[in-house]
């Protein structure tokens, strides 16, 4: 269901923010402790998961994603396992992250009860439930999500075509967040992992 006033936009967009740089600083890291570097066809060095037609759904239904960098090829190490792993520890480390946001309401609710104070409460609540989604349809294994890297580990020779891919993956993506797919498949998985963050 579409949910358009401009309070819940906003809110929305706060929360894909948070946690697109939660992801992208966490998957730095992730690459960093692996011993890769990013990839110059990625734009270098990024602090963050953000993918504008992910925003875009991410603000119309709450199942956004990001693009996170493309690691270079052969520079993990483990190779193509590194690879698997990095997505997978990048992710699942997101999660964690996500885990721990409801443990700053306390603090920021100390500040009164103001518009900013409402706002980031706002923020953090929504980023929870953002966010499960944002690692679901981020691990799915399409490019240019992060999850398309597990296909590209898995077959190495599609990396030349993988940049090709980049708008029909999107579109792709988008179709499936779009005509309810990724929610009808994947709801008992995002049911899950909510309740973990937030029991």
């Amino acid at each position: 269901m579409l949910n358009l006033t401009l309070w819940d936009l906003l809110i929305r967009l706060g929360a894909y923010l948070l946690v697109g740089t939660i992801a992208g600083i966490l998957s730095q890291l992730v690459l960093r402790a692996f011993g890769g570097k990013t990839s110059s066809e990625s734009g270098g060095l990024s602090f963050a998961c953000f993918d504008i037609v992910g925003l875009i759904f991410a603000l119309l239904f709450k199942q956004g994603w990001g693009r996170g960098p493309q690691p270079e090829p052969g520079g993990l190490r483990g190779g193509r396992i590194g690879l698997i792993a990095w997505v997978i520890l990048t992710l699942g480390l997101t999660l964690g992250a996500l885990a721990l946001l409801p443990y700053a309401n306390r603090p920021i609710a100390s500040f009164g009860n103001n518009i900013v104070t409402q706002v980031a409460l706002s923020v953090l609540g929504a980023a929870s439930d953002l966010g499960v989604w944002f690692v679901i349809v981020s691990l799915l294994p399409i490019p240019p999500l992060m999850g398309g890297n597990i296909l590209l580990a898995l077959f190495p020779g599609l990396r030349a075509t993988a940049r090709k891919l980049y708008w029909p993956g999107t579109a792709l993506v988008a179709l499936l967040v779009g005509f309810g797919i990724v929610q009808a498949v994947l709801e008992p998985v995002w049911v899950m992992l909510r309740g973990w963050i937030a029991p």
